[in-house]
């Protein structure tokens, strides 16, 4: 939180305090508060307009204490308007002090999760891994080895817990839902070990829309994909349903979709260097393709290179590969600048790593010319003007870095409607 937003919800947490005393008196002053006091009551004499555009500029934790404040203040901070008006003022923040980063630890037992401040990770004279925070997740989430991070829209993240479920969970709120589940003739008659399934999660605009989608693929007797049913759940209106078979081939396995433009974008399963990418688009929930051979500005491909892998990711906002040389050991970073043009993908960084560093992320800063490099255990900020790297705080076996906005997005927002109704 920078110093004026410091400033306004200090200000305004004693104001408030100070109107609930009152207003519990039945609008009788304080008794031991003088009248010269140097705390006004700024509150009562604010137009409610005002006091919207002065919210709108403070971070969740403060908005969450604001809600006890009074009814008003509930209704208007629970409001889906205030919502996305408070999400679209911090997503295009420039100074990065509402994102947050999002760590997966792993130890021998167990799985959890931890969050810290972007800005404060980036800061030179950052102390190690004090900006490091553990998050208490829901009882619900029963996070174990066996669970996936989806994706991540607006603050809000799918997790796929893999054996007990898929939820919605919004970290900067605490809140989170379990999603029902689903029953198909095709997908409840297949045992454990003959399906593979893969996931997706985004945001449909065109319905003011959040949706998970699963790809459930049968395997033959030869572990070889035979068919396939696509079901997608709405947030809206918290129920699945089949949108029919996936279509173009199979997803890889493993592959969670990538979200670039309303499309969930999955690489198709032995593609080999064709590249073909099939997406789902969200608004529409039809399918498409695209052909994205990497080439370079002199049309020449590195499908001709031995001990090539490739994996799909965004970044961004644009689709990207990570390009991983497991005989020369070093990885690529490829972002494709214009949407579906082959032509225009982009070389943007190569780096050399021994056999065991081969596990490697990007991750975009918006605002930024930097960006993060996870490699393996460790997390650089890279910078493009100087090809330089530098190694930030850094603790245990972390894993799947996500920089996500804090936001007060519901993974229930029809409960969260009727409260607002309510009040």
């Amino acid at each position: 939180m920078n110093a004026t937003s410091k400033f306004i919800s200090s200000s305004f947490l004693c104001s408030s305090t100070n109107l609930q005393m009152e207003s519990k008196g039945n609008g009788a002053t304080n008794p031991h508060q003088s009248e010269d006091s140097n705390q006004p009551l700024i509150l009562p004499d604010l137009p409610f307009e005002v006091i919207t555009e002065i919210l709108l500029r403070l971070p969740v934790k403060s908005l969450l204490k604001f809600k006890c404040v009074s009814k008003s203040w509930l209704s208007l901070i629970s409001s889906s308007q205030f919502i996305k008006d408070h999400l679209c003022a911090f997503s295009s923040s420039e100074d990065g002090e509402q994102l947050q980063l999002l760590t997966v630890g792993i130890d021998l037992t167990d799985c959890y999760l931890k969050d810290c401040s972007l800005a404060s990770l980036l800061h030179e004279r950052q102390p190690a891994n004090a900006a490091e925070v553990e998050i208490d997740c829901p009882p619900s989430l029963q996070l174990s080895r066996y669970f996936n991070v989806v994706g991540c829209c607006d603050g809000l993240f799918c997790i796929d817990c893999m054996r007990t479920g898929v939820f919605l969970w919004n970290p900067s709120t605490r809140k989170s839902k379990k999603l029902p589940s689903f029953s198909s003739p095709t997908v409840d008659l297949l045992k454990e070990e003959d399906y593979y399934q893969v996931c997706g999660f985004g945001y449909d605009k065109d319905r003011d829309d959040y949706k998970v989608v699963k790809v459930v693929c049968s395997l033959d007797e030869d572990y070889r994909p035979s068919g396939s049913e696509v079901i997608v759940y709405s947030v809206k209106t918290e129920s699945w349903k089949s949108i029919g078979e996936f279509q173009g081939g199979f997803p890889s396995v493993g592959g969670c979709g990538c979200l670039v433009n309303g499309r969930l974008h999955w690489e198709l399963h032995n593609a080999g260097w064709d590249f073909k990418v099939v997406f789902l688009d969200l608004a529409t929930e039809t399918f498409g393709s695209l052909d994205l051979a990497l080439k370079t500005n002199g049309g020449t491909g590195i499908s001709g290179r031995n001990g090539f892998r490739s994996d799909l990711g965004t970044f961004g906002g644009s689709l990207c590969f990570v390009c991983k040389n497991y005989r020369d050991h070093f990885v690529e970073l490829w972002v494709m600048k214009e949407y579906g043009v082959g032509e225009s993908w982009t070389k943007v960084l190569s780096v050399p790593v021994d056999k065991t560093r081969l596990v490697f992320r990007a991750l975009c800063i918006p605002g930024s010319d930097r960006f993060l490099v996870e490699l393996k255990d460790e997390l650089r900020l890279y910078d493009p003007k100087d090809d330089s790297f530098r190694l930030l705080p850094w603790s245990g076996n972390h894993t799947v870095p996500r920089i996500f906005v804090q936001s007060l997005v519901s993974p229930n927002p029809n409960a969260a409607a009727e409260m607002h109704q309510q009040h």
